[in-house]
């Protein structure tokens, strides 16, 4: 499988740690798309606001990047924060 799209990962320095690009192409097949000229704003702006107090934002910050970036949204996936994380 060709992985030229996750060539990124190796300039991180995890030393494979968190999973090795062979596994990471199963996972990313390709790059995603391109967020709309929106979607980009908005996230200039959410990391401006994280940045001007990121005590009182990270969590809405944090939610704002898996829901609208990531889209960990229910069909394609989901996340738990707050209360809604099992005890085990």
């Amino acid at each position: 499988m060709n992985a030229e799209h996750l060539q990124w990962w190796n300039n991180l320095r995890h030393g494979g740690m968190l999973l090795d690009t062979q596994r990471l192409s199963n996972l990313i097949r390709e790059l995603p798309e391109k967020p709309d000229e929106y979607l980009q704003d908005r996230f200039r702006r959410e990391i401006i606001t994280f940045e001007d107090n990121p005590d009182e934002k990270r969590s809405s910050f944090i939610a704002f990047v898996l829901e609208k970036i990531c889209k960990f949204t229910t069909p394609i996936s989901s996340w738990y924060r707050g209360s809604n994380v099992a005890a085990s």
